[in-house]
């Protein structure tokens, strides 16, 4: 499709908190007869990590915002962050259950914030109004999630 901004896909991922979470490893990897014995319920192998290196364009891309409350000429008030993390799932010892989580084949839309002087504004005017006037004429995007990558939890 044609997205009216510069993006990028992921495949077999699931969010917990800020991060994108790899599920699945590279598809170089094999699982031999002899490592089956080695993967937990959900299949994820104790031999092929996840591969997170797809997801690198989601933890480079940095949010421009002005801390909230300080006028916006303050030295060093205007900060860059990078507010998305990726990392590949770790096999025990998640916070979240996502190895038996059901699979949503979902595909979210993480939109990064441009507009640094206002979050209004970007999640007005500089996105919201466009991003829903593109949607509009894609109904194939009304059921789709959307997450605003923001630093700090920030709004």
């Amino acid at each position: 499709k044609e997205w009216p901004f510069p993006c990028a896909e992921a495949r077999k991922v699931c969010f917990v908190g800020n991060e994108i979470v790899a599920l699945e490893p590279a598809e170089t990897a094999r699982v031999n007869a002899d490592e089956a014995q080695w993967t937990n319920e959900s299949g994820a192998s104790f031999w092929h990590i996840p591969d997170e290196h797809p997801l690198s364009w989601f933890a480079s891309e940095q949010v421009t915002f002005n801390l909230p409350g300080y006028f916006d000429g303050l030295e060093s008030v205007q900060r860059t962050e990078k507010p998305v993390k990726v990392r590949p799932a770790s096999r025990t010892m998640e916070g979240a259950n996502i190895w038996d989580a059901p699979l949503l084949n979902v595909t979210p839309v993480v939109a990064y914030p441009t507009w640094p002087f206002n979050f209004g504004d970007t999640l007005g005017r500089h996105f919201f109004h466009g991003y829903i006037d593109w949607a509009s004429k894609h109904p194939e995007m009304y059921n789709l999630p959307l997450a605003i990558a923001l630093p700090h939890n920030l709004l």
